[in-house]
């Protein structure tokens, strides 16, 4: 049973904070208790213990004289010590402490206003110099303008004379923290003296402090970690406390770690995101003047606590003098007053590696570091003396075995009072009892915290939260807060359909805003963008990372109409949301820069020319690639209107990287950028200094030649399965005409030749792969005669030559074989291992070979130009580029993007999944006729998107008709050659995206291809990450039975291999079916003079041939019915499917009736007879 107590002493009932402020005066008179930084850095105030007890009197006589013995009083401080006299004075009166951030605008009063409706103030405190702005901004707000004021830093020092004891005890409530609440239901925990002091005495103990300890602190004084943490512990241990404010602190980091080392601070600390601000912002020249020697407790809390923090800070400030034992992982909350847990001082916090398969089914099961299917946890320490924790399931309030994950339960004297004025959630939340077999069902009562952890070896590990809160920088925000500042930030916002949440993004939690737009309302989105960003700023002070605007009527809600909020993050990680428009912050984008003499042609021309010539020079070379007239490109013409696709944009970008050493974003290209827009961004650009990024150059050869990383990733999948075909690229080439085999031999080696990539192995190198290229290969040309067989028969073959596995230490990683048919019909195979070659690998190569066999057939030399580099530059300055800062970008897209359950497509397969893949498969061809493809075309243009954006929603519908699942991940390849070098060079450049869908809400298929194509741009401007490395930092749960991430792929040519037609000889491409499936489901699709041709490969294991071909059926028939009526919905396609199905089996059986009829009728003829 995960059930941890330990025992303390009580608390003398009758002994108050009043008490112990008391004795400090008494027998610390001059003691400096509190020391405040104006700036971070010079002393600005001290309060001495005397004088803190004097100011506090001071202000409790006055609170006295208005008779607010068990009132409320808010406090609206900046920081700084008028806020701690302020605190302890109504303590001191037997008044209730409501402490809260004092707003310095309208915008900021939904907050205060809630608080004070709930709480019920008779009075404010604040500042002389606050009132002004604060009375200014409650006359105007509701509720807030007959509120009573008290500025506390003109009172009189004689008035403390007048103070008069109040009988107050340990059980009195003290104050009030409020952690969250919209305006109609804030909740304010009621804390207790006795509460406060137990917490107190507990966090002293745990954390050994002592007379001589030193606290520094810059936590916000009204938040509970500032203000029990950083106020009451070094009052009730009776030592120094210096503070700044958290702007000091945000605006400088190094501020806080210099004040510890200036005051020598033996205790500090904050949430996880403080230590990663150091980390990234406090320079070397900054580390030389640290001296942290001092620090022995380093607490972090209020965040999820990562092992990967505690290390990088760890080693970045050793030269400091910052030890790693002192980290003091911790847990809390404000209803348990703060600390529910804490380590072992002087010790490195405890780790636990688990199988995160397992924990995905609340299991706890310990892992070797060595596998894939992990995930660590930092221990958040022991639970606090006189207290009990319980790991409960949440659903049957039973305890949880000792290696199960649950919620987090807590009971003993830190535990508050309950809710203010929330009698039911206080029942709920603070009054749990556990049920179940050996425990009785009395024992109890339990706060529930809402967060999620096990227990292990007497260690508390948190595993996520199962609540609503937000927590972001250590700061506790609700929802209904953050909801309504957005709905009302603007007119065309619906109220009452928001939904605010945070998500993981480069290891900090990030606040995501989703909105629904009014009906009919049509505002400027950006605007509208805007407007939510800078309320949600004002109000709350907290960044959106995300602002999506929906379609109204489509936020998950339950039936009696509140937000799911839960919901609602699902769908945003799958992007399965209506999007109207989103807004997604980016740390930078990925720009590569380039220089050549048109850069500086247009830099030497006057100013005021290079504009217009900018836009010249882009129209025409617009129209060039998209083959139209250069008047069809106007200037201030949205390009996205033009037809752009995914290969056009990409082609786009490059020559504008070659020609100006700039780079413009993928995504600029599609979100209605246009000609005059571009221009005035590579003119801005081009006065930037460039950037001192690796050239993609040669490299000396004489040297060890790294492995790009996608290749390095096959090679040690061939290492863990050596001798298997699944990663062969097969092509057949239909050669029909006058064929001279040494001709086509010859261009072959000659094509070898040319790409170093076909003349490469790979060797093992102190156990890391290298590139061995081999200076010449010499192919010969085997030719098999098949006289009787048919084109399909000689494609069968194609299939066992496919078949057969490479040696990868074994140059050349190519096959090739000449089937003979006829004296003028041949067919030539090709297999080539995926770590040489792609997709496009093959067009390069049919074209050069078709190219070459023509110089050689008239004794002519190539023509083929000059290589700028070979594969291996490539992977070389892949390595120098992808790493720090722009690595990091790519990853903490993708793990964005990426974060929460990735679910497993729920297909419904002819045979159960195996334990384990064979990945034997097969292919199913298809064609669509060109009537289709012009529709889709049609349907492109009006929609603003690419065909690959139309094709893979509709393939997404088609999975969604088949699973009703609200989330689709499909897998998908890009080219990966963003550089105009690597345009012509023969390699393993393809890079495969991972495009996460939302399809919940059943929404219309305009409404879903929005939100595919917002999801496709996101994932074209972070291409440059190798799928390889997102798996290797993601370690997605393994399971042998399927596929990591996604389980079914879709593919767009949209760069088909042409035929090729010579003088004597045509070379068409056939595809080939290799007899493997990597994926439950493969479809590939392209655009041919005739229309749409594709495949669908699929596992022998799961489907049957009859399935596969239904797929296909239904496939067609959803895109003729999106094109005709793109406002129709999700469920209207899939019944559209199932009627389809239902009117399929209708005919079968009137067939066979048929028949049957017909047998019955020949069979009483043959009696009659």
């Amino acid at each position: 049973m995960a059930i941890q107590i330990k025992d303390f002493k009580e608390i003398d009932p009758n002994f108050t904070v009043v008490d112990l402020l008391h004795q400090r005066s008494l027998t610390q008179p001059d003691t400096i208790a509190f020391t405040f930084l104006e700036d971070g850095e010079t002393q600005e105030s001290t309060l001495t213990y005397q004088q803190l007890v004097k100011r506090s009197c001071a202000i409790a006589s006055q609170l006295q004289a208005l008779n607010l013995n068990g009132e409320r009083a808010l406090l609206l401080y900046p920081p700084g010590l008028d806020y701690l006299t302020a605190f302890f004075g109504c303590l001191y009166a037997g008044v209730v402490a409501v402490p809260a951030y004092p707003p310095l605008n309208q915008r900021k009063t939904p907050r205060i206003s809630a608080i004070t409706k709930d709480a019920q103030p008779s009075i404010a405190l604040t500042t002389t110099a606050m009132l002004p702005t604060l009375q200014s901004i409650f006359a105007q707000a509701a509720n807030l303008e007959n509120l009573q004021w008290l500025t506390t830093d003109d009172i009189a020092p004689d008035l403390e004379d007048a103070w008069q004891q109040t009988h107050i005890n340990a059980d009195t409530l003290a104050f009030l923290q409020y952690t969250s609440g919209s305006t109609g239901t804030p909740k304010g925990v009621m804390l207790s003296h006795g509460n406060l002091l137990h917490n107190a005495a507990m966090t002293y103990q745990i954390m050994e402090h002592s007379p001589s300890s030193k606290f520094v602190s810059w936590l916000p004084v009204y938040h509970d970690m500032g203000l029990i943490g950083g106020i009451l512990q070094p009052l009730y241990g009776g030592f120094p406390c210096i503070l700044m404010s958290p702007t000091a602190f945000l605006q400088r980091p190094y501020r806080w770690l210099q004040a510890i080392s200036h005051y020598r601070g033996t205790t500090s600390g904050s949430p996880n995101f403080a230590y990663e601000l150091c980390i990234q912002k406090i320079t070397p020249e900054q580390k030389e003047t640290l001296d942290l020697s001092s620090w022995s407790v380093a607490f972090n809390g209020a965040e999820p606590i990562r092992q990967d923090t505690l290390e990088r800070f760890a080693e970045a400030f050793a030269e400091c003098g910052f030890r790693r034992e002192a980290f003091y992982p911790c847990y809390g909350m404000a209803e348990a007053t703060l600390m529910i847990s804490g380590g072992i001082k002087k010790a490195v916090p405890p780790c636990i590696t688990v199988v995160k398969s397992a924990l995905s089914r609340n299991r706890v099961v310990e892992a070797n570091t060595d596998s894939e299917d992990i995930q660590s946890f930092v221990s958040c320490g022991q639970t606090l003396p006189q207290q009990q924790i319980a790991i409960a399931n949440p659903e049957t309030l039973t305890p949880c075995q000792p290696d199960e994950v649950g919620e987090i339960w807590v009971s003993g004297p830190s535990v508050g009072q309950g809710y203010w004025h929330r009698q039911q959630e206080t029942e709920q939340i603070f009054h749990a009892y556990l049920q179940g077999i050996g425990v009785s069902t009395t024992l109890g009562p339990f706060l529930r915290t809402g967060d999620l952890g096990f227990l292990h070896n007497g260690e508390l590990f948190i595993t996520g939260r199962a609540k609503d809160l937000i927590i972001i920088r250590g700061r506790n925000l609700y929802p209904q807060d953050i909801e309504l500042t957005t709905e009302r930030s603007h007119s065309s916002l619906r109220l009452s359909s928001c939904a605010a949440f945070a998500v993981e993004v480069a290891h900090e939690e990030r606040l995501v805003v989703v909105q629904e737009l009014e009906f009919r309302a049509k505002p400027n989105f950006e605007e509208v963008t805007a407007a939510i960003r800078q309320a949600v700023a004002e109000v709350h002070e907290v960044q959106v990372y995300a602002v999506v605007l929906i379609k109204p009527g489509s936020i998950p809600k339950t039936s009696s109409g509140k937000i799911q909020r839960r919901a609602t993050k699902a769908n945003f990680l799958a992007t399965k949301l209506e999007v109207i428009s989103q807004s997604i912050l980016d740390s930078a984008d990925d720009l590569e820069k380039k220089t050549n003499l048109s850069r500086e042609a247009i830099m030497a021309t006057a100013p005021e020319t290079r504009l217009p010539l900018l836009i010249s020079y882009l129209q025409k070379l617009i129209a060039q690639i998209l083959k139209i007239e250069v008047s069809q490109v106007k200037p201030e013409q949205p390009l996205n209107s033009l037809g752009l696709d995914s290969l056009i944009v990409f082609d786009l970008k490059n020559r504008i990287q070659v020609d100006f050493w700039v780079a413009i974003s993928v995504e600029d290209f599609f979100q209605d950028a246009s000609v005059v827009l571009l221009a005035m961004q590579i003119l801005s650009q081009l006065t930037i200094t460039k950037s001192s990024e690796p050239l993609l150059q040669p490299i000396s050869r004489n040297q060890e030649l790294p492995l790009c990383l996608s290749q390095e990733r096959l090679w040690f999948l061939n290492q863990l399965e050596p001798n298997n075909p699944f990663y062969n690229v097969p092509i057949a080439i239909r050669l029909t005409g006058k064929l001279h085999q040494a001709t086509l031999e010859q261009s072959l080696n000659e094509v070898v030749q040319r790409h170093e990539a076909l003349r490469t192995s790979f060797v093992s190198v102190k156990g890391r792969p290298v590139q061995v290229i081999t200076p010449s290969v010499k192919l010969t040309l085997p030719v098999l005669e098949l006289p009787e067989a048919t084109v399909a028969e000689a494609l069968c073959f194609a299939t066992e030559f496919a078949q057969k596995p490479f040696d990868l230490s074994q140059s050349p990683l190519l096959r090739v074989q000449l089937l003979y048919l006829k004296p003028e019909e041949h067919i030539l195979l090709l297999t080539m291992h995926h770590i040489i070659a792609d997709g496009w690998s093959i067009g390069i190569l049919i074209q050069e070979l078709a190219e070459i066999y023509q110089a050689i057939s008239h004794d002519l030399p190539s023509l083929l130009p000059k290589l700028p580099i070979q594969y291996a530059d490539f992977a070389d300055w892949q390595r120098k580029w992808l790493q720090g800062e722009i690595l990091h970008t790519q990853l903490d897209y993708w793990k964005q993007q990426l974060s929460g359950n990735l679910s497993v497509l729920q297909l419904t397969t002819d045979r159960p999944r195996p334990a384990i893949q064979t990945f034997t498969g097969k292919k199913q061809f298809l064609a669509f006729p060109k009537a289709l493809s012009e529709a889709v075309k049609e349907l492109n243009q009006r929609e603003g998107v690419t065909q690959f954006m139309t094709l893979i929603a509709v393939f997404k519908t088609l999975l969604y008709c088949y699973t009703n699942q609200q989330e689709i991940l499909v897998g998908s390849p890009v080219a990966g050659r963003t550089r105009a070098e690597t345009q012509g060079i023969i390699g393993f450049f393809i890079n495969t995206l991972v495009l996460r869908t939302n399809l919940s809400g059943n929404p219309t298929f305009r409404a879903l291809l929005g939100r595919v194509r917002e999801v496709a741009l996101g994932a074209y401007a972070h291409q440059e990450l190798p799928f390889e490395k997102l798996v290797e930092e993601l370690q997605p749960e393994r399971d042998l039975s399927h596929n990591p991430l996604f389980q079914v792929m879709f593919i767009l040519q949209n760069a088909p291999i042409p035929s090729i037609e010579l003088p004597e000889l045509t070379l068409h491409p056939l595809e080939v079916d290799s007899g493997t499936s990597k994926f439950d489901l493969k479809f590939s699709i392209w655009e041919s003079t005739e229309g749409f041709n594709g495949s669908l490969e699929y596992k022998t294991d799961l489907f049957d041939d009859k399935t596969i071909g239904r797929m296909i059926v239904h496939f067609e028939i959803l895109l003729r019915n999106v094109v005709e009526q793109p406002d129709i919905r999700l469920n209207e396609l899939a019944e559209i499917i199932v009627t389809s199905d239902r009117e399929q089996q209708q005919i079968k059986e009137k067939e066979l009736e048929f028949t049957s009829l017909e047998k019955l009728k020949l069979t009483k003829r043959k009696v009659i007879s």
